[in-house]
């Protein structure tokens, strides 16, 4: 008999994922004891994503576990992936089926131990490392090269491999995912069906409107849907004004940040080459230039032809205007991250109605160094920065640019520039100044709050409850990758023996 699980549903197992962008789960059919299975029909994008809820429930997520193969020379088959949960999880924690070619090159162990070294040199001297086409896998050991590729000087002369060759398809073919449910044990796998196979007693689905967002400076990069047009399948159309002589976008489908489409190219015009739908287009947009107050018609065109995914994207001047920036800055916020909390937690700035500018407050960390941004409405892809790293307000050369998607690792440094006179502890006031409603300048001031002493107080603890979990050879709880530990013994006594170090999960000590 199989075993009974722990905690059942009442309702049972429902399976939602991208092809119905996350909503309306569907329930899995009991086929066998203990075996659930559900019948996806594959979309236009030629993959999918997915997560099994049970009752419906979206905070009883079964998901599966994170991948233990990362980084040069992994992979592994998406099936292959245990099952966690239930619980909740993000998206982006979830099964990806695709009908996709998945190309690898099988090399040995010397080859890929040279590949990363060539990868970690490239990054100590600032440079990008050169990206593998295809993926190397390991594949042989030492540096054995298999028949017919003896002669291979490098890993290009070395054999390829589809790992996902028996799952190949298009859009349309059906594939088979089922549960297997044994107790606590839980394992999802899936198959193609053949073509030949009767889909006659098949339920069929009624099909899912998939909708598209453009998102990019002209509406501080939050989705706004673009509206299908009547009399032309797969076209879909927006109207942007131009909040500054250049205007960067891109489209997604379902307002899915898996689901991106983007040029080849930073700053790609209508004859750029489509990427996507992926997640892989941070920072390449497409540009349209022209006046502020300008507005243009963009359109996206997406069709199946003969089973090949046909996009195009192209735009055209409409109509000038006008932009009131006063009037849109009476509804804005902003908000603040900093490395005091890992750049998480975004924390709201203080408007001065009086003059319409922002404040806040902030400690300078135990570096003595405090890096930040400024988000616009709390949207960390429309962020206010300075147009280079580690900007101080006593630099006379650096800019301010935003709110856009362009600041990765471009943060102002609080307490770098010797003239700020701050040490840790020390707390500021950080100041936005807006003129005409657009920003124009960040400064930041050192603050006698009433608040330091008791920062200064709760950094006293904390160093006291550090100082205690290493004489006591115990590590607090840090996350669930992360549990708590303790070492084999306290500090005083493990030094002696010479045995620091040696950690041991909490949960297997007695």
């Amino acid at each position: 008999a199989v075993q009974a699980e722990v905690q059942p549903p009442l309702k049972g197992y429902y399976i939602v994922g991208t092809w119905t962008a996350w909503k309306q789960p569907r329930l899995m059919q009991e086929t066998s004891e203990g075996v659930f299975e559900y019948t996806l029909m594959m979309g236009e994008n030629n993959w999918e994503r997915f997560q099994i809820w049970l009752d419906e429930d979206a905070e009883r997520c079964l998901h599966p576990a994170a991948s233990s193969v990362a980084g040069v020379g992994g992979r592994r088959r998406e099936s292959d992936r245990g099952v966690e949960g239930p619980g909740p999880a993000e998206k982006d924690s979830s099964w990806y089926v695709t009908a996709n070619s998945q190309m690898v090159r099988l090399v040995n162990e010397v080859q890929l131990e040279r590949l990363r070294a060539a990868r970690e040199a490239a990054l100590d001297a600032g440079e990008d490392p050169i990206e593998q086409d295809p993926l190397c896998v390991v594949a042989f050991v030492g540096d054995h090269k298999p028949a017919g590729h003896e002669d291979a000087q490098d890993e290009t002369g070395m054999p390829t491999a589809d790992l996902n060759a028996q799952f190949l398809g298009q859009p349309g073919d059906r594939y088979r995912i089922r549960l297997h449910v044994r107790g606590k044990y839980k394992r999802v796998e899936w198959a193609k069906l053949p073509e030949t196979i009767d889909t006659s007693a098949m339920e069929v689905e009624p099909a899912f409107a998939h909708r598209y967002h453009i998102i990019g400076d002209h509406n501080y990069w939050t989705f706004d849907e673009m509206e299908p047009a009547t009399g032309e399948e797969g076209l879909h159309i927006a109207t942007v004004q131009l909040l500054s002589d250049k205007s960067h976008f891109q489209v997604y489908r379902d307002g899915d940040w898996d689901q991106g489409f983007h040029p080849s190219i930073a700053g790609g015009s209508s004859s750029s080459e489509i990427r996507g739908p992926d997640a892989l287009g941070h920072g390449i947009n497409w540009q349209i230039s022209g006046a502020v107050g300008d507005l243009f018609k963009v359109e996206f065109r997406r069709r199946r032809v003969g089973g090949a995914d046909e996009r195009s994207v192209r735009w055209g001047f409409d109509r000038a205007g006008s932009v009131d920036f006063e009037e849109q800055a009476k509804s804005h916020k902003y908000f603040c991250i900093s490395s005091s909390t890992n750049f998480e937690a975004p924390s709201e700035m203080r408007r001065d109605e009086a003059n319409g500018h922002f404040s806040l407050e902030l400690p300078v960390g135990r570096s003595g160094v405090e890096y930040f941004q400024l988000l616009h409405n709390g949207n960390y892809m429309a962020a206010l920065h300075p147009d280079i790293k580690d900007a101080s307000m006593h630099d006379d050369g650096h800019k301010l640019e935003g709110p856009d998607d362009g600041g990765a690792d471009k943060f102002w440094a609080i307490g770098q520039n010797p003239k700020d006179e701050l040490k840790p502890g020390d707390h500021v006031i950080i100041h936005l100044h807006l003129q005409g409603g657009r920003p124009m300048r960040v400064w930041w001031e050192r603050h006698d709050s009433p608040e330091a002493h008791n920062h200064y107080l709760a950094w006293g603890c904390e160093r006291i409850f550090e100082r205690h979990c290493r004489l006591l050879g115990f590590v607090p709880y840090q996350s669930k990758e992360q549990p708590a530990q303790r070492l084999g013994r306290a500090d005083f006594q493990a030094a002696e023996r010479g045995i620091l170090g040696k950690t041991t999960p909490l949960s297997l000590m007695e």
